[in-house]
């Protein structure tokens, strides 16, 4: 397993809880990049991508935190587009609540051994 400063990770959700984690991660080393549904200037964040833009911003990260709250419109946002964009192996961790995450998905790629 990676050192997480040799990381790439992902937060989806900048919300208090995502930027805390933003910000942990950065002081470990890693490079954080964020995804947020508008463009705001988080601590610790090297690159900020909109919700739309979510695949882009997962493109060959090492790790995926998902922050979001469970409202509208983060419903199965972590689909499996945005999953397998990720480098195979990849850690998923979701601090976030709401079925944000495809869970079917995420239970055939664990079994297959991308994540």
């Amino acid at each position: 397993m990676k050192q997480v400063s040799d990381m790439t990770v992902v937060v989806i959700g900048l919300g208090s809880i995502g930027q805390e984690c933003a910000k942990r991660f950065a002081e470990l080393g890693a490079t954080v990049i964020g995804v947020n549904r508008s463009i705001k200037q988080v601590s610790g964040v090297s690159k900020l991508f909109t919700s739309d833009q979510i695949v882009e911003a997962a493109a060959g990260a090492d790790a995926l935190v998902n922050a979001l709250p469970g409202a509208v419109g983060t419903e199965g946002l972590i689909s499996r587009e945005v999953l397998e964009a990720l480098k195979p192996g990849a850690i998923v961790a979701s601090v976030g609540r709401g079925p944000c995450i495809e869970e079917d998905t995420m239970a055939d790629l664990l079994a297959s051994g991308h994540l």
